[in-house]
């Protein structure tokens, strides 16, 4: 019998110390916003932002972008403005962090301009189009946040510049590398 209520009594002690220590600490708050730039669009000339932010106890996003930039090429000079928005489904419903795929729409103004000897043609178009996306985001425990996606947009029309026509119509790859931070 003395064995018996030394025993309990070892059975309780482990008892109550794992529950003790299996007990975790409170969670720090999730960072649920990230603001990010594309590195790629960039290099291209087109500085831009996204600002995206959790829904739906973090099982989606919805990401809202602006790019604004152009270029002088020879004879050529464009800009264009780039508005878009996203609906993003996050895998293990940890977002904004993780894989994710999404759907989206974007409108694109372009501006163009075309001088040759002395005379010079302009033109614009708008584009609205369709898109689907496919992701990784990665945010770090300080926030920094690194990503890489690739989208296809659907684009129909054309760029008028003086007599010539520049068809912009099908589908079309948007190839996304983003640095940012989260909070």
């Amino acid at each position: 019998m003395r064995y018996f209520y030394a025993v309990l009594a070892i059975l309780v002690i482990i008892s109550v110390s794992t529950v003790v220590w299996a007990e975790e600490a409170p969670a720090a708050p999730a960072k649920t916003k990230v603001i990010t730039t594309d590195l790629f669009d960039m290099m291209l000339g087109v500085p831009n932002a996204e600002y995206e932010m959790a829904i739906q106890n973090h099982a989606s996003s919805l990401a809202f972008r602006l790019g604004s930039g152009g270029a002088d090429l020879g004879d050529w000079s464009w800009s264009i403005l780039m508005l878009g928005s996203s609906y993003r489904g996050y895998f293990g419903k940890k977002a904004p962090s993780g894989g994710y795929w999404g759907a989206g729409l974007d409108i694109w103004q372009i501006d163009a301009e075309q001088t040759t000897l002395g005379v010079t043609a302009k033109g614009d178009a708008t584009f609205i189009g369709p898109k689907a996306e496919i992701g990784y985001q990665y945010v770090s425990g300080s926030g920094f946040t690194f990503g890489a996606g690739l989208a296809l947009i659907f684009l129909s029309g054309s760029l008028k510049v003086g007599g010539d026509e520049f068809p912009l119509s099908g589908l079309g790859a948007d190839i996304r590398l983003s640095l940012g931070y989260a909070f």
